[in-house]
């Protein structure tokens, strides 16, 4: 028994607070950081995108070439490995090229925020809960405002929990079981949130109205009239505009982000040795693309170009991607970047996924291939 419960000792889970400061607790407790705001600010990094990243990457997000940065790389790794590996579980996995996190018995707040939001029967009480954590700053403390990659990637995973408290306060307002008296705050939140929102424009007028505050709601509606006129949205709205508002918000619903959260990214070895990153993501038949120069299997969820394409194919396939030899994820140094490695590595992506028959994409360089 002492021995069991050694074991189960070793093996706590890791709660980590992302929402306000930085914190990791494990058995109640909490875990000392690093003081080094770099290192906190690599924990986080790994821990929000929970996927491997190269080294050179990570050296570019977050130090100067003349600061040695893959000396501090190793450094800030070495400490992190203290605060998230135990004696049985190895979290934090780093080989010469790469380094992730693994999720194994972790339980990250914005992340079990976001998977409770999804439950559609969601009461007053929490969603009320829900609320307020959301108002904490995520990260707060780490900005490197002179990284300015990183600076950029943190400002975008702000800005996702300030569309996740807007969605929030946007389901309180017309939550069936508050009563009016309850609603106002919600709109206004709502729109604080969400300031070129039409719809929650049009509601927050009308309960200001239905409230009697007529004075308020006049000067609300000359605001909104120039700020939405300014940024070229129709006003005031009308049933139509909403519909078709709403009808992109359910098709979009499932965005870039989101898809790349769940996409899986896994690593294979070519005839010469070259490691060529491929990802899949979605449900139903197979869908191969092959790969363009150029190409990164995480960023392209981001691009104009590539992402609303990506969404629609993987909404009803099992959509392949993977980085030619030279590009995104997979090894760039390499002695052989001609047309037949090129048909080779995508040989080698489908042999790795077990795929027999399937349909192939190829857009540009990729339709030679």
């Amino acid at each position: 028994m002492a021995a069991t419960r050694l074991f189960l000792a070793a093996i706590a889970m890791l709660t980590i607070q992302t929402l306000g400061e930085l914190t990791v607790h494990s058995g109640g407790e909490v875990l000392p950081l690093p003081a080094s705001k770099k290192t906190r600010a690599l924990l986080a990094y790994l821990l929000l995108t929970m996927r491997p990243h190269r080294r050179d990457r990570l050296c570019e997000l977050f130090w100067e070439v003349p600061d040695d940065p893959r000396g501090a790389l190793r450094w800030s790794l070495s400490k992190l490995r203290r605060v998230v590996n135990d004696a049985v579980t190895e979290r934090l996995v780093a080989d010469r090229e790469r380094v992730r996190f693994v999720d194994i018995d972790v339980e990250i707040d914005i992340r079990a925020i976001t998977t409770r939001l999804e439950q559609r029967s969601l009461g007053v009480e929490e969603l009320c809960q829900i609320a307020v954590r959301l108002q904490e700053p995520l990260l707060d403390g780490i900005d490197l405002p002179n990284q300015e990659q990183f600076q950029s990637w943190l400002t975008a995973e702000r800005q996702d929990v300030l569309n996740l408290g807007s969605r929030v306060a946007q389901r309180l307002a017309l939550h069936a079981d508050l009563p009016p008296g309850q609603t106002l705050r919600w709109y206004k939140a709502w729109l604080a949130a969400d300031p070129f929102n039409t719809q929650a424009g049009a509601q927050l007028l009308f309960q200001l109205r239905q409230l009697g505050q007529d004075a308020e709601a006049a000067a609300l509606a000359r605001e909104l009239a120039v700020r939405f006129c300014h940024a070229g949205l129709e006003w005031p709205v009308t049933a139509s505009t909403e519909r078709r508002r709403d009808q992109r918000e359910s098709e979009t619903l499932i965005g870039a982000r989101q898809l790349l959260a769940h996409q899986t990214i896994q690593f294979c070895s070519a005839a010469d040795g070259v490691r060529i990153a491929y990802g899949s993501v979605g449900e139903g038949p197979p869908l191969v693309k092959a790969a363009n120069w150029l190409s990164h299997l995480e960023l392209d969820w981001d691009a104009p170009i590539w992402s609303p394409l990506f969404r629609e194919l993987a909404r009803d396939h099992f959509f392949v991607r993977y980085d030619e030899r030279g590009n995104g994820l997979s090894d760039w140094d390499v002695s052989d970047i001609s047309f037949d490695v090129f048909v080779t590595d995508l040989e080698t992506v489908v042999d790795a996924l077990g795929l027999e028959r399937f349909p192939l994409l190829g857009i540009s360089q990729g339709a030679a291939v």
